[in-house]
């Protein structure tokens, strides 16, 4: 174990207890939470899926804190979900609803309902059809030749005639 992981232990122990702290006795138990969050992207199995979260929050104007935060509103949430759709449609192997979970700190069906509603907005709207796939093009820029697998049936017909992103 190299001290890098010895310390992530340590503060995972740390931040757990936090949360095992009575609501009344914490004044910033949401921050604990935030930060329980990003301590998941420091976990060995997240290292695929953290580029995913940094670029959707960048793209976005948001911290990475933000992105992985408890925040239900509707910016936030919505780039979560698209950074959670990214990361169990591009990356190659794909990467388990539960794991996608543990990156974000969030249950494996929260991620089920995120993937769910960016594929309804995709079909939907165009604008953030363009949207996603310029993330998609961003994300995969370097890696054009593995990025390519079966993701096409999540897109409606008229997008995958009206955007082809591997030219």
């Amino acid at each position: 174990m190299t001290p890098l992981e010895r310390g992530i232990g340590r503060l995972r122990r740390r931040v757990e207890y936090l949360l095992d702290v009575p609501k009344g006795y914490h004044k910033h138990r949401e921050e604990v939470e935030e930060l329980e969050a990003v301590l998941a992207l420091l976990e060995p199995g997240s290292d695929r899926i953290r580029p995913v979260v940094q670029l959707v929050a960048r793209r976005h104007g948001l911290g990475v804190r933000e992105l992985l935060g408890r925040g239900r509103r509707s910016p936030h949430a919505l780039s979560r979900h698209t950074a959670m759709w990214l990361a169990r449609h591009c990356l190659l192997p794909t990467p388990s609803y539960p794991e996608i979970g543990r990156s974000f700190g969030r249950d494996h069906t929260t991620v089920m309902n995120g993937c769910r509603r960016v594929a309804e907005r995709y079909a939907a709207d165009p604008w953030f059809r363009r949207q996603v796939w310029e993330l998609v093009r961003e994300l995969h820029r370097d890696h054009r030749d593995e990025a390519k697998h079966s993701w096409q049936p999540w897109m409606a017909a008229d997008a995958a005639k009206e955007i082809e992103p591997w030219q």
